[in-house]
Order: C-alpha cells, then sequence, then structure tokens
C-alpha cells in the first residue's frame, strides 16, 4: 500500500499576514520568501480565496434579505388565512396621544424570526370587541311582533274536560271576552292560481263569436307560467342574496313539487329584454353626475374568447350620488371607464391606485382621480403582519390617519374655517413625516416602500381637503361588489354572454333601487306590471327611476322598506 503524506502551513505562516492585509485593492505580499511574487502559488491562491469570500458575503446578505421578504409574504398569507379580517382599530387605540415617529432599521442579514411567544402577544393587543345584542344599562322595549303582518285567527276550545266543574259537575257558561296570544309564523310554499275567465254566450243573430270571453291578465312574458312576483323574487334571491338559482327553488319547493331551474333560466333570458332599456337609463343618469365611486374585481365568464387564455373576466361598478351601475367587460384597462364616462365628463373618480385609473385621469383632463385613504391605510397594516418588528411604526401611523378621519368629520359637520385650517395643517404636517422617514438610510425596505407609494400618489390622497364633496375612501364602491363576491363564491360565475349581461343588469336595478329605500322585489314587481301593461318596454322610462316614483304606487306595491320589529 502506498501512503501519501499531506503537509499543512503553520497557522501563523498564512493567518497573520492576512490579519495584516487592510487594503484589498492594494497588493502585499507580507514576508513570504518567493522569487516571483506576482506568480506565488500561495499568492494566487489567498487572492482567489478573497474574491471568494466577498462573493459568498455578498450572495448571504442577498439571501438574507430574500429570506426575509418570504418570511413576511408568507405571514401576510398566513394573516390572509386565519387572521381577523376586519381591520377595525379599537376607538381607545386611536385617542392615544402621538408619539414621535421612530423608523425602525432592520439589519438585512438578520432574517425575521418570530417567537414562540408572538401569536399569544398578538392576541393579547387584539382590540376588545363589542359584544353584540343589547348593550348593560339599555332601555327595554318588551316583545314586540309587527302589527302590520296580516292576522290568520285560530280559534282554541277549552278541552271537554274542563267545560263542566270537577266537583258538582255544574257545567260552565260561555263568556263574551277571550285571552289572546300571538305567533308569528312563516309559510313557504309554492302554489298554482288559475283565472277562471268568465264566458258569455250571445243571444242576438248579429255577426260575430258566439262567445265572449273575459280577457287573460297582462304578462310581461307572453304566456309565461311564472308570476311576475315569483320572478321578482329569484331574481332577487340570486343576485341580492347570492342564492344559487337551484338551492332558492328547492327552499321554496320544500312543500311540494319544485320547478325547473331551465325553465326558471329561460324566462331569466327574456327578462333581459325588458329589463335593459331600463338599466341604459340609469347609466344614462350615472355618465351625467359628477362623483363616482369606482372600482372592479374578478368575475368568472366560462365562454372562451380569442383574446383571452383563462376564463376570468371583470365586473365594474360605478357608485354616484343617484346610481349604482355594474358593468361587465372581459377587459381590466381604462378602456371600460373611458367607455362609460366618455371624454368629455367633468367630476371627480375615487378609486384605488390601480394604473387604470391614473391612465385615464391623463386621458380626461377634467376628471380629478382621488385616491383612497383606506388603501393608503391597509398598506401600513399589511406591513406590521408581514414584520412584527414595524408593528410599533404601524401603530404610529394608524394614529395619524384616524386624526386625518376625525378632523374631516369634523370640518363637514361644522363648516367652520377653523376646523378646515386644522385639517390642512394635519395634511401638510403628515406630508413632512413622510419626507423625513425617507431621509432615514436605516428604513426597513417595507417602510420605504409604503412612504414612498404615499409620497407618489399625494396629490390624488389630498382632493378631499379642497373638495368636501368627495369621501375620504372607497368603501362605497367596496360594498357594492360585496354581492359580486358572494356570488362568485356561490355559484362561481356565469356560463353565458348573457348571464354575466343580465348579472349586471339586475344589481344595477335593484342594488339602485335598494340605495333609494325601496324593497326590490316591490320595486321590480312594480316595473314588469307596467311593461305587462304597455306590452312591451314602457315608454317614458324616467318615470321608473326610483326617486321619480309617485307616493301612491309606493304605498300600493308596499314598496318602502319594512321597519325592523
Amino acid at each position: 500500500m502506498r501512503v501519501v503524506t499531506v503537509s499543512f502551513l503553520p497557522y501563523n505562516l498564512v493567518m497573520k499576514p492576512l490579519e495584516q492585509w487592510n487594503d484589498p485593492t492594494e497588493k502585499r505580499y507580507f514576508h513570504l520568501q518567493c522569487p516571483l511574487p506576482d506568480k506565488c502559488p500561495l499568492i494566487l491562491q489567498l487572492e482567489e480565496k478573497e474574491k471568494e469570500i466577498a462573493r459568498l458575503t455578498e450572495e448571504n446578505k442577498r439571501l438574507a434579505m430574500e429570506i426575509e421578504r418570504l418570511t413576511g409574504k408568507n405571514n401576510k398569507y398566513a394573516d390572509m388565512l386565519f387572521g381577523r379580517s376586519s381591520e377595525k382599530t379599537a376607538r381607545d387605540e386611536t385617542n392615544q396621544p402621538e408619539e414621535k415617529a421612530q423608523p425602525i432599521p432592520v439589519s438585512p442579514e438578520v432574517p425575521n424570526e418570530s417567537t414562540p411567544d408572538a401569536p399569544l402577544d398578538n392576541l393579547r393587543h387584539l382590540p376588545r370587541k363589542r359584544n353584540r345584542g343589547a348593550q348593560p344599562g339599555h332601555k327595554g322595549h318588551g316583545r314586540k311582533i309587527p302589527e302590520e303582518l296580516p292576522v290568520l285567527r285560530v280559534e282554541i276550545k277549552v278541552p271537554e274536560d274542563q267545560r263542566s266543574c270537577a266537583t258538582c259537575g255544574q257545567e260552565h257558561d260561555p263568556v263574551p271576552f277571550t285571552e289572546n296570544s300571538t305567533q308569528v309564523e312563516v309559510r313557504v310554499e309554492l302554489f298554482r292560481v288559475e283565472y277562471v275567465r268568465e264566458r258569455l254566450k250571445r243571444t242576438c243573430n248579429c255577426d260575430g263569436s258566439r262567445f265572449i270571453t273575459a280577457p287573460r291578465p297582462p304578462q310581461a312574458i307572453e304566456k309565461s307560467k311564472f308570476s311576475h312576483n315569483l320572478l321578482s323574487l329569484l331574481v332577487v334571491l340570486k343576485y341580492i342574496f347570492a342564492l344559487p338559482l337551484q338551492r332558492a327553488l328547492t327552499i321554496l319547493g320544500m312543500q311540494g313539487a319544485t320547478l325547473s331551474s331551465g325553465s326558471v333560466t329561460g324566462a331569466f333570458k327574456r327578462l333581459l329584454e325588458l329589463l335593459i332599456p331600463l338599466y341604459q337609463s340609469l347609466a344614462a343618469v350615472s355618465r351625467k353626475e359628477g362623483l363616482w365611486n369606482v372600482d372592479e374585481t374578478g368575475w368568472m365568464s366560462f365562454i372562451r374568447r380569442p383574446e383571452k387564455s383563462n376564463f376570468l373576466a371583470w365586473m365594474w361598478v360605478f357608485a354616484s350620488p343617484k346610481v349604482i351601475l355594474y358593468i361587465f367587460d372581459p377587459s381590466r384597462s381604462s378602456k371600460v371607464p373611458l367607455a362609460h364616462l366618455g371624454e368629455k365628463v367633468r367630476g371627480f373618480l375615487v378609486a384605488d391606485r390601480f394604473s387604470a385609473y391614473s391612465k385615464l385621469a391623463k386621458m380626461i383632463p377634467e376628471l380629478v382621480v382621488s385616491v383612497c385613504w383606506a388603501h393608503f391605510r391597509r398598506d401600513f397594516i399589511n406591513a406590521g403582519k408581514s414584520f412584527q418588528q414595524l408593528q410599533p411604526w404601524v401603530d404610529l401611523w394608524k394614529k395619524r390617519i384616524a386624526e386625518i378621519y376625525r378632523l374631516n368629520r369634523r370640518r363637514l359637520e361644522s363648516k367652520e374655517s377653523e376646523a378646515q385650517r386644522e385639517l390642512e395643517e394635519a395634511i401638510n404636517k403628515m406630508a413632512g413625516d413622510i419626507a423625513a422617514e425617507l431621509t432615514n438610510p436605516n428604513l426597513h425596505y417595507k417602510q420605504r416602500r409604503v412612504l414612498t407609494s404615499a409620497q407618489k400618489h399625494w396629490p390624488g390622497l389630498t382632493v378631499f381637503v379642497r373638495h368636501p364633496e368627495v369621501p375620504m375612501d372607497n368603501n362605497r364602491a367596496e360594498r357594492a361588489l360585496r354581492r359580486i363576491a358572494l356570488g362568485r363564491k356561490n355559484y362561481f360565475g356565469s356560463f353565458a354572454d348573457w348571464s354575466s349581461l343580465f348579472a349586471a343588469v339586475c344589481l344595477t336595478v335593484l342594488q339602485t333601487a335598494i340605495l333609494h329605500g325601496l324593497n326590490p322585489v316591490a320595486y321590480l314587481r312594480y316595473y314588469l306590471d307596467a311593461c305587462a301593461a304597455a306590452g312591451g318596454v314602457p315608454e317614458h322610462l324616467e318615470r321608473f327611476h326610483p326617486w321619480n316614483i309617485p307616493d301612491d304606487v309606493l304605498m300600493s306595491y308596499k314598496m318602502r322598506g319594512a321597519k325592523r320589529a
């Protein structure tokens, strides 16, 4: 066996000179005795190792930053799945005095690691939730049963064994008064209405038919087997309450035979022809208004389109003071709001920071885009969810934003110049705080990203200061899209082009009626009755706008929403 002996250089011979190597750009050959220092194998090897160490150091920094970024993203997604969905803050937290801003530097070499007790610490700092129902100390009102409900009287007789005296057998005499008790009952069932049409026989010898028959009751859909009331109820159940059609029919048919969903779908398709003119009339009103809350969300339309590789389409909402308009379109580009509003529109558009709205503002000079403060606030909340060490900084900014909301409410309520001045001063101070924090070189990259975005969109964030009629946030549009989100979850979307349009049309008509305090079922039934009487789409559709309906019609159709019992 051949033995190979490996010799190692002494520690002092290699490491001591390395410790004396202060300037990496200057070549030093220490005290090594080498006749050709530039070609000395040991020196060349040390230079290669130094380059390798520098490369690995940079790579470690990059990987540490990548780990921190991915950890933050993982924390955010975990909170989206398992955390609280509400972004509300306890009132006592927002009322505390503001502290001096302290940017939190975080070394990129050290990834964010949560301690085992971190979840418990988060729970301890959650705001206390207000209990549901009656609060301690409130004034009670006793049992209340709505008096406007129809009454079905059921007589209960005294049992036979109690109608006479148990001792002597003498029969009791009836009295003219009773003891009554009331209970609320419900009856969910489908039933048939049979119209018995009278027929008369002609007794004279004049020309003409020998029998005269009473006319059929008018119908919006000719020869339809569904009443206007049933169709209105089914439309509301699907698009307002996001109940799948088959499930709604099953509930209605629990006491007997259920209806065919195919027959109802066919009736919906014919309803679309009657509702589109009303939808277009409401869209014209929306176009003429000067303030819109605009947002969009995904809507699955399972139709293959040559320009798209998937089934994702978009449902847009334009919430103006009078109309809540929904528009279905496969595109998410600025062409959709441009097609609705037009190039000559003037007014304010409240939206998030989606690039389509910024492009729209450049295309329409008289349109001012106001950026949503709820999204601005959400940036800080998401930063705290991603990186727990940023939570004190997040809490500080939440208090600052809450103060702006408070001053704006005070400005709207008092309408005094002093309130306006205080709001402007607070806005200017916040702009200064953003600029001051951005000068800190040790700022965490997430902090810098949030503050840079705020500085970029600051003109849009401050539109409400000069125009009190513009709301600070876009919550109104997001609430209007809640119906779309529920429908997307419960019945997945639409499986035909006309169905997607029908969803937008029905939501526009019904949500606008709800906006003006009307019962959506009664309002839709009123319009279908008018279509039946006119033999199609009635004239002068502005008469059917929810704000133009006469009081006598509101009363006869019970269109005003009932008060809560």
